[in-house]
């Protein structure tokens, strides 16, 4: 009896991570190129829907044609998803459904996980993924128009920002480091207030991403403002949408009245829109 010899093909990691991309690649190019994807109803040619998809992808921003006349709502989302995939990494989503669904990361995916955000070590990777999911960032400096139309989540900024800071933003918690007690003057107020960081909770939740991010990143910059936490936090200055501090003050409300999360939810949206 004849047995056939399987061998099993082992990809490196790098490998496994392109082949990855480009299978999020040629998807997005096939939903692209259906008819329904763009506002006219007819199929968009293959190079012009391959080109966006790479573009969307790799979050580069280059387009051959017009995104908001061009592309149907549907054409739209598909791009927003490979944006968000591309952006967080293939490896990354996967690795979010198996912590999901409750399964062991092993040190393969681990690999992975290092090899996809370029991490220096394995370990503390699965940490770096959850504190990236939790909707937190942390960044040390950026440019213009920084929480530009941010609707959730919280950041941390250790450095300098641009202009036009908080322009329509709507949702979420900014928390960022005035050294140079200037920041009012770049913030864009029209949706945002300004103030400072001392109620305990934004001190304890301030507190907590520096030490989560130090510990995953060893920056520099914020080991050395978490060492010196006290004396740093009357330069931190607290950046929240008007109608979210309202929203968030009677969430928190109709909860201590007994409320269940959704419901204190569903009560606190339809009295802010009633008044």
């Amino acid at each position: 009896m004849n047995k056939k010899m399987k061998k099993d093909v082992k990809l490196s990691p790098s490998a496994i991570i392109a082949v990855g991309f480009l299978l999020l690649i040629l998807t997005a190019t096939l939903l692209l190129m259906l008819p329904i994807s763009a506002r006219n109803r007819q199929s968009t040619p293959l190079l012009t829907s391959l080109f966006t998809a790479t573009s969307a992808v790799c979050v580069t921003g280059q387009a051959l044609v017009d995104t908001g006349t061009h592309w149907s709502l549907f054409g739209q989302v598909v791009l927003i998803v490979a944006i968000q995939i591309g952006g967080l990494g293939v490896m990354t989503l996967m690795a979010l459904v198996s912590m999901a669904l409750g399964k062991r990361i092993g040190l393969r995916q681990r690999t992975l996980l290092q090899e996809s955000v370029a991490s220096f070590q394995v370990g503390g990777i699965v940490r770096l993924v959850r504190f990236a999911m939790r909707g937190t960032a942390v960044v040390e400096g950026c440019g213009d128009h920084a929480l530009e139309y941010m609707t959730g989540g919280c950041v941390v900024i250790l450095g300098r920002t641009g202009r036009n800071v908080a322009a329509g933003m709507s949702g979420g918690v900014a928390y960022i480091l005035d050294e140079d007690h200037d920041l009012y003057l770049r913030v864009n107020r029209d949706l945002v207030e300004i103030e400072d960081v001392d109620d305990p909770r934004d001190i304890a939740r301030l507190k907590e991403i520096l030490t989560d991010y130090v510990r995953v990143t060893h920056s520099e910059k914020g080991s050395e403002v978490l060492e010196q936490f006290m004396e740093k936090l009357p330069l931190f200055r607290k950046i929240i949408p008007h109608d979210y501090r309202v929203m968030t003050e009677n969430i928190e409300r109709f909860t201590h009245d007994g409320c269940d999360e959704e419901e204190a939810q569903r009560r606190a949206f339809a009295q802010m829109y009633e008044s």
